[in-house]
Order: structure tokens, then C-alpha cells, then sequence
């Protein structure tokens, strides 16, 4: 699957991404109501590893620091994660 995010940074997601037990996994332990700071980090970043492939990652990396100061907020890339998996799952869903 691919799309567009709202501020341009044009991804490819594998149709099956989200059918991965790792990525439930790390969702489940990364968003429970007991999840820390670093927890939840640390979960957003380990999906976008199993998500998003290295390659694609870094090229995220680098569209959201060339769109802030050379900076990579880590609001700015749970932003751009979450929209990517929800135009992802959307598309997924559509499918079925």
C-alpha cells in the first residue's frame, strides 16, 4: 500500500504490516494505560522499525527534520507514524 501524508512524506506499507504479532505486540504493551514515557517511545519506534522497514525510517527521519530545523521532535514522528498506520489499516480494511 501507499499514500501521502499530510505534510508529504510519501510512504509504502506492506498490506500485511499490521497482521504481525510483534507489531500487537509492541502496541499493546507500548499504549496500555500503564505504559511510561519511555515505554510508549520506545514502542513507536520499534513499530516503525517492524512497519516501516530501515530504509523507510530513516527517510522519515530526514523529511521531518528537514521541516524542523534539522530536528526530529518525537511529537512530529508519532504524528506522522500514526497517521501512516491509520491510512494503512484504513486502506486494509478496505480490501476485506
Amino acid at each position: 500500500m501507499t499514500g501521502t501524508t499530510s505534510t508529504g512524506f510519501e510512504f509504502a506499507v506492506d498490506a500485511n504490516a499490521f497482521d504481525d504479532m510483534r507489531v500487537i505486540d509492541i502496541m499493546s504493551a507500548s499504549m496500555s494505560p500503564n505504559a511510561s514515557n519511555i515505554e510508549r517511545i520506545s514502542g513507536m519506534t520499534k513499530i516503525g522499525d517492524v512497519v516501516l522497514g530501515a530504509d523507510q525510517k530513516e527517510r522519515l527521519y530526514a523529511h521531518i527534520a528537514q521541516h524542523n530545523g534539522g530536528r526530529i521532535p518525537m511529537a512530529v514522528y508519532e504524528a506522522e507514524l500514526t497517521e501512516i498506520m491509520n491510512a494503512s489499516a484504513g486502506k486494509s480494511a478496505e480490501k476485506n
